[in-house]
């Protein structure tokens, strides 16, 4: 039996793309219109909506709790600036568990999203938003099918640093290396002989770009953040590793990522 495609890439378009540096609001926007094609019910008990699409979607379990699944096998909403310019032109969704065929029929219908007025909603069905892109899914399949295309997916010893990596809770005192050290094991990753250093700055679009530059918090507060800073970090491996690389707070949304050199 084939093996489930774990990747959906969708190509973005707009008049004006969003730079990589907003790419958690773009990461959350594009989950938000991906629930939005499941539904929602109402919760009797405590009069809420509660989402109907199912956990490799929403990261939630039946009682609408956050999974705390260590090796994160629901979705990553991860932007990519593919022809490393400084804008957004693609959006990956990473879903390690696979994505059956009603996951990728709904993940279909996504073809736009947009950013609402400050004090809106962040997703709304009606034609009030700002900033708007169109979206298209360019393919399914596995992150080795889409090697050589996107950083993202591709296979390295070396890794760098795409937006910033945050500790998930308080920064411990081995600091942003040892951090991640800790995390990539939780994640199964070997990192016996790794070489990790932190960077100044990255390359974004010919600019050098600091952490500062970055926006690193969610929307209204929706996941708490003990790390205010962050780091900006190059890792490599004894053995070239595949793709993605998605670590730390907010890492399903587009913060932590980390791109093959």
């Amino acid at each position: 039996m084939p093996k489930q495609p774990t990747v959906a890439r969708y190509l973005l378009e707009g008049h004006v793309r969003p730079r990589i540096e907003h790419a958690i609001k773009i990461g959350e926007v594009v989950r938000a219109a991906a629930m939005s094609k499941f539904g929602w019910a109402l919760d009797e008990q405590t009069g809420r909506q509660v989402p109907l699409a199912p956990w490799q979607i929403s990261g939630r379990d039946g009682r609408n709790r956050p999974l705390r699944n260590p090796t994160h096998t629901h979705a990553f909403w991860l932007p990519e600036d593919a022809d490393r310019d400084g804008w957004i032109d693609h959006v990956t969704v990473f879903i390690a568990d696979g994505m059956n065929e009603e996951i990728r029929e709904r993940l279909g219908r996504v073809t736009r999203v947009w950013l609402t007025p400050r004090g809106g909603n962040r997703y709304s069905g009606d034609d009030s938003g700002v900033d708007e892109w169109r979206l298209a899914v360019d393919g399914f399949g596995r992150p080795e099918d889409f090697a050589g295309s996107s950083r993202l997916l591709d296979i390295s010893r070396t890794w760098r640093s795409i937006t910033p990596f945050l500790a998930s809770g308080h920064l411990k005192k081995p600091g942003y290396p040892g951090e991640l050290v800790r995390v990539l094991r939780r994640r199964g990753i070997h990192t016996d002989g790794a070489k990790l250093r932190e960077l100044a700055e990255i390359q974004v679009g010919g600019t050098g770009k600091r952490v500062a530059d970055f926006r690193r918090f969610r929307s209204r507060g929706r996941e708490p953040r003990r790390d205010s800073l962050g780091a900006l970090l190059e890792i490599e491996f004894a053995q070239a590793i595949q793709g993605p690389l998605a670590l730390g707070y907010a890492s399903h949304f587009g913060l932590g990522m980390f791109g093959a050199v």
